[in-house]
C-alpha cells in the first residue's frame, strides 16, 4: 500500500490534480508564468505545484547557482525544452563585479541576489589582505605574539605618545583628509584634540564628529534643498539670548587661553539649542550672524560662505568679533532642591538673586514639601540662596 501511495499521490496530484487546476485558472495570485499543461510531466521537476510556486515566483528556473551543482528539475526542463514540452523564460544572471561610485537601486537588488557570491568573494578579500599584512609584519621583523602584543626582534612593541615629523618617518599628509572633509573639518579636528600645550594620540576616527558638527552649523542656517538662508528678523527667547551670550563668553575665552577644544564644545552645544529650539528653521539673524563669527577663526571657510548666504554684502573679515553682554550670563532662575531631614523631597525653580527668606517661602509653598510638614514640627530651616533648602523636623 505504501508503494502505491509513493508512486500514484506524486503523480495524481503533482501532475493531474494541480495541472487541471491551473489550466482552469485555479490559482490565489495571476502570473503570465503560471503553467497550464494537462500533461503530468511535472512529476519529474516536482510537480506543477512546485513550478508554480518557486520556479514562477522565483528569479530563475534554476535552482543552482554554481558550475558543480547539479539540478535534476532543469536537466529535465532542458530535456522537455529540446522535446518543445518546455519553455525556461528566466535564468540566474551571472553576477559582474565592478566599483561603482553610486550606488542605485540596481546595484542594491543584485546584491540581494546575489548576497552569498557577495559575501563569500568579500571573505577571500579579507583573507587574501589579512595575509598580505602578516607578510609584510614578518618582512619587517615584527612577529605576533601571545595574546594582541607584538614583538620585534624578540621585544614587545608599545605605543608611546611622542613628536610627528618628516624626520621621524611618522609624518601624516593632510591632502587626503582635506579632500575627503575639507580643509576647515581638519582645523576644527586639529583644535578640538585638546589643548595645544598637551600631546595627544593623532586618531582620524574622530575627525567625522567635527564634519558633522559644520554639517549641523550649515543646516541651521541654510535650507539644503533650495541653498537659501533660513533665519528669520524675530527677536531670539530668553534662553537662546542667554546661551548664546555664555556660548560668546566662552568662545572667547577658550581664544584667549589657546583653548580651541573649549571653544568648539561651545560652540557644539549652541548649535544643538538652536536646532532643538527651531526645528523648522526661523533662527533669528541676531543669533546666527553671532554664531558664524564665532566659527570664523576657527572654520574660516565655510563661515564666509554662511555669512554670504545671509545676504551680507562685505566680508565677515572687517566684522568685530562677539562681545558678551554681562547681564545675560547671569541665570534668570535656578532649580534647587528642597530636603526634609537631609533627605531631597522635591525641587523649587526661583529667582537666581533670590535671598533666603524667598527661598524658604517658595520651598514651603511646593504641594509635596507642604505634605512632608503638614503636622510636623519645623525646628530648623537651612535656606543657602543659589544652593539648596533643608527643613530639621520631628
Amino acid at each position: 500500500v505504501w508503494a502505491v501511495q509513493m508512486a500514484w499521490i506524486p503523480f495524481w496530484a503533482a501532475g493531474v490534480v494541480n495541472g487541471l487546476g491551473h489550466f482552469w485558472g485555479y490559482r490565489n495570485y495571476d502570473c503570465v508564468d503560471a503553467s497550464t499543461n494537462l500533461f503530468p510531466i511535472g512529476i519529474l521537476i516536482g510537480g506543477e505545484e512546485m513550478h508554480n510556486n518557486h520556479h514562477t515566483f522565483g528569479t530563475s528556473a534554476k535552482f543552482s547557482a554554481k558550475w558543480y551543482e547539479f539540478d535534476i528539475g532543469w536537466m529535465y526542463i532542458r530535456i522537455f525544452e529540446i522535446m518543445g514540452l518546455a519553455k525556461a523564460k528566466k535564468t540566474i544572471p551571472q553576477p559582474r563585479f565592478e566599483a561603482r561610485n553610486v550606488v542605485d537601486t540596481q546595484t542594491l537588488e543584485a546584491i540581494i541576489t546575489h548576497r552569498y557570491d557577495v559575501m563569500t568573494r568579500y571573505m577571500k578579500s579579507l583573507r587574501s589582505i589579512y595575509a598580505e599584512e602578516i607578510e609584510k609584519l614578518r618582512a619587517s621583523h615584527v612577529s605576533l605574539a601571545d595574546g594582541d602584543r607584538y614583538l620585534y626582534e624578540g621585544q614587545p612593541v608599545t605605543r608611546e605618545v611622542g613628536k610627528m615629523g618628516k624626520s621621524l618617518k611618522n609624518a601624516v599628509a593632510p591632502d587626503e583628509m582635506c579632500e575627503r572633509y575639507g580643509a576647515d573639518t581638519l582645523r576644527l579636528y586639529e583644535m578640538f584634540g585638546g589643548p595645544l600645550d598637551q600631546s595627544r594620540p593623532w586618531d582620524t576616527t574622530a575627525v567625522v564628529g567635527m564634519y558633522r558638527l559644520l554639517q549641523r552649523i550649515w543646516r541651521v542656517i541654510v535650507d539644503e534643498d533650495e541653498g537659501t538662508p533660513r533665519i528669520s528678523d524675530a527677536q531670539p527667547h530668553e534662553d537662546t539670548l542667554r546661551s548664546l551670550h555664555r556660548t560668546i563668553a566662552a568662545v572667547r575665552e577658550g581664544m584667549d587661553t589657546l583653548r580651541f577644544n573649549t571653544s568648539i564644545a561651545r560652540i557644539t552645544e549652541l548649535t544643538n539649542h538652536l536646532t532643538s529650539t527651531y526645528p523648522e528653521g526661523g533662527v533669528p539673524r541676531s543669533v546666527a550672524e553671532p554664531l558664524v563669527l564665532l566659527l570664523a577663526p576657527l572654520a574660516p571657510h565655510i563661515a564666509e560662505e554662511l555669512w554670504a548666504r545671509m545676504g551680507n554684502p562685505d566680508s565677515l573679515t572687517y566684522q568685530d568679533f562677539p562681545v558678551a553682554q554681562e547681564d545675560l550670563l547671569v541665570e534668570a532662575s535656578v532649580e534647587l532642591p528642597v530636603s526634609v531631614n537631609g533627605k531631597v523631597r522635591s525641587r523649587i525653580v526661583v529667582a537666581a538673586e533670590a535671598d533666603a527668606a524667598e527661598l524658604e517661602a517658595t520651598a514651603r509653598a511646593d504641594d509635596k514639601v507642604a505634605a512632608l510638614l503638614e503636622g510636623a514640627t519645623v525646628r530648623k530651616v537651612i535656606a543657602v540662596p543659589g544652593k539648596m533648602v533643608n527643613f530639621v523636623v520631628s
